[in-house]
C-alpha cells in the first residue's frame, strides 16, 4: 500500500495501476481497491478493463444501484453492454 501512495504522490499511473492489481490479488473482497483502480482505467481510456472492474465492483458491495448508470456508460464505450445483463 505504501508503494500504492507514493506512486499516487509522484504521478505514476502505470505503477498505480500494478501495485492495485496486486493488491487486489492480496485483498480481493476490498472494494475500495477495485473503486481507485476502475478511475485510473477509466483516466487512461481503457474502458474494457474498467468495466471489468466497474462490475467486479458490483458484485461484491452489492450496491449495483449507486454504479449503475455509469457502468452502462463505460459498458457501452467498451462494447460489453451484454454483461450487464
Amino acid at each position: 500500500m505504501q508503494t500504492y501512495e507514493l506512486s499516487c504522490k509522484l504521478g505514476l499511473e502505470k505503477r498505480q495501476l500494478y501495485c492495485l492489481t496486486r493488491l487486489i490479488r492480496i485483498q480481493p473482497n476490498d472494494a475500495s481497491l477495485y473503486d481507485k483502480r476502475y478511475k485510473l482505467y477509466i483516466k487512461n481510456e481503457q474502458y474494457a478493463k474498467a468495466a471489468v472492474d466497474l462490475l467486479s465492483l458490483c458484485r461484491i458491495t452489492h450496491d449495483s444501484i449507486v454504479y449503475i448508470s455509469e457502468a452502462y456508460s463505460i459498458c457501452h464505450k467498451a462494447g460489453k453492454e451484454s454483461d450487464l445483463l
